[in-house]
């Protein structure tokens, strides 16, 4: 599936078309195996990145950039949290009307009629909201303590 990936550098945010497949097989026990990649150029140069989750797949993202790149995308902005009952691949819910100071603080977004589906978003999209979470902000979200990670 083609996505746009935003990208940021010197800031100034570039948009990035990327191929993005998610395959999901089963294995004997009836257990899942998901494999997603996401393909990109950038700088003229061809990359791409596997793993097991659309998440983690961004996340090698920001790890493979060249020096001065940053993802911009929900997946690494101080509004998006992860949903506190779970949540599905290449989804992550936006909060711009509060700061929460913990995980609890979100479940009453999700006591609501549609459940919080309002607030999901993919984890490629982007806004005008968009904000880098600040040092000792809580954020519902593991991508800033992940920047070291394979």
């Amino acid at each position: 599936m083609k996505q746009t990936l935003f990208l940021e550098r010197d800031g100034q945010v570039q948009s990035i078309e990327t191929d993005h497949t998610v395959t999901v097989t089963e294995d004997p026990n009836g257990w899942a195996d998901i494999v997603c990649s996401i393909r990109f150029r950038l700088e003229g140069e061809e990359r791409i990145v596997t793993d097991q989750s659309t998440e983690d797949c961004i996340q090698k993202i920001e790890n493979i950039l060249p020096d001065g790149w940053h993802v911009h995308t929900c997946a690494s902005c101080g509004h998006g949290h992860y949903c506190p009952y779970g949540n599905a691949d290449n989804e992550i819910i936006c909060v711009t009307d509060f700061q929460p100071k913990e995980q609890s603080d979100l479940w009453p977004l999700f006591e609501t009629e549609d459940f919080g589906h309002s607030r999901c978003r993919s984890l490629f999209h982007c806004c005008d909201s968009f904000t880098r979470p600040g040092p000792e902000e809580y954020w519902y979200n593991d991508f800033k303590y992940r920047e070291d990670a394979d």
